[in-house]
């Protein structure tokens, strides 16, 4: 049954990780609605998460391997060049350093405030208002318009509002990748674009807090009997991920953020009314 269980979540985190309908929100939702209880803490949030990271890596293995093996390949002839013609022709180190600037600002709320946030994880209340916000952003970014050519990268100012948008998707219930990708569109980027630099940026935090989880993992108690259940929901939830990235990709070339939006709205106010009945009828 726990096996069950763990592979729905799984799958629950998977689409919903790419989609910009909030993973972590929907894990509270999910938990809440069939009667979960999940062992080790954050630790299945940190072994889902794992999984799709993976599969985005995989998604954009192509890019990502031409990113990390230009960015290196271009730290010193960078700093030789002379002109500031020459160091603009440099632009994987760019891309990168822009990668960096918007991870910074999640990177250092998310190590200072993780107990914090993690209390919010099991708030169904938090997660229904969250929703509510973010279906307020894709709405949004669904009636800007594209100014910015296609093929135009993100600035450096950009970069860094995409990335302080990335510390308010901390909260579960906020969709780290419809935060990102719509701080991306509303500033009139296109989506492509806006999407390639919402992904490469989950790649360092989601990195970063797979490696600051694996302590608790290994101090689990009861790590054996919960390696199979844990293994299952790690693979379900790193294949649905991959194809819920070709599903996104589609639809947001088609501009259909509306529905993602009307979705959140109705999600987000349905578990909002459920939570205030809970406290008041408790």
């Amino acid at each position: 049954m726990k096996t069950l269980m763990y592979l729905i979540l799984g799958v629950v985190q998977g689409i919903t990780e790419p989609l910009p309908v909030s993973s972590s929100g929907h894990l509270v939702l999910a938990k809440a609605l069939f009667g979960i209880e999940t062992e080790g803490g954050a630790v299945f949030e940190l072994v889902v998460h794992a999984a799709s990271l993976l599969a985005i890596l995989w998604f954009y293995r192509d890019e990502f391997v031409a990113l990390f093996t230009g960015f290196f390949s271009q730290i010193i002839p960078y700093f030789k060049s002379k002109t500031k013609e020459e160091k603009a022709q440099y632009t994987h180190f760019h891309y990168g350093i822009k990668l960096i600037v918007a991870t910074i600002p999640a990177g250092i709320i998310g190590l200072l405030f993780k107990d914090h946030i993690t209390n919010l994880l099991s708030s169904t209340l938090a997660v229904g208002v969250a929703l509510i916000v973010t279906g307020c952003l894709l709405a949004t970014a669904y009636n800007t318009k594209t100014i910015k050519d296609e093929n135009e990268e993100l600035s450096y100012k950009a970069a860094f509002i995409v990335g302080l948008s990335q510390v308010v998707a901390l909260l579960p219930g906020i969709s780290r990748s419809g935060t990102t990708n719509c701080t991306g569109m509303i500033q009139g980027y296109d989506i492509k674009q806006s999407m390639k630099f919402a992904f490469f940026m989950f790649i360092p935090i989601a990195t970063l807090a797979v490696l600051s989880g694996i302590p608790d993992l290994l101090k689990m108690p009861n790590l054996a009997s919960e390696a199979f259940p844990l293994f299952v929901a790690f693979v379900a939830s790193g294949i649905t991920t991959y194809f819920a990235m070709k599903m996104l990709l589609s639809i947001l070339k088609e501009r259909k953020l509306n529905y993602f939006a009307y979705y959140c709205f109705f999600v987000g106010t349905i578990a909002t009314i459920y939570s205030i009945g809970q406290i008041i009828f408790k």
